[in-house]
């Protein structure tokens, strides 16, 4: 959703909607959906609470982003936990990804 040729998909769920082992690969499925270029995958781990999943293919490194909110892992699979509102995580997630994907041309700073 961030322009018709980059998309970043995310998917928030609740801890007790499932269990663990459900995780596994739905992260890499949203990384995998055609147009993606990152995925982010939130689930509450407490009130406000969010564990972060990021996924990205090509342009967006995803250890940047996690990162800058005091997460970490590897260019292409990276995480974090934050606190707050899940729209409001989300919307500052998506400010680096977006910097990057300007910074290498793959996106117009037109949006915002």
């Amino acid at each position: 959703f961030i322009d018709s040729k980059y998309k970043a998909a995310g998917k928030t769920r609740t801890s007790e909607s499932f269990i663990d082992s459900d995780l596994d690969g739905i992260i890499d499925n949203l990384r995998m959906t055609e147009g993606v270029e990152c995925a982010i995958l939130m689930y509450e781990i407490g009130i406000d609470k969010f564990k972060i999943s990021l996924r990205s293919n090509d342009y967006v490194n995803v250890s940047e982003v996690a990162s800058g909110f005091g997460g970490g892992g590897h260019v292409r699979a990276s995480g974090c936990t934050l606190t707050g509102l899940s729209h409001k995580i989300l919307d500052k997630l998506l400010i680096p990804i977006k910097e990057q994907l300007v910074a290498t041309g793959c996106l117009t700073n037109e949006l915002e």
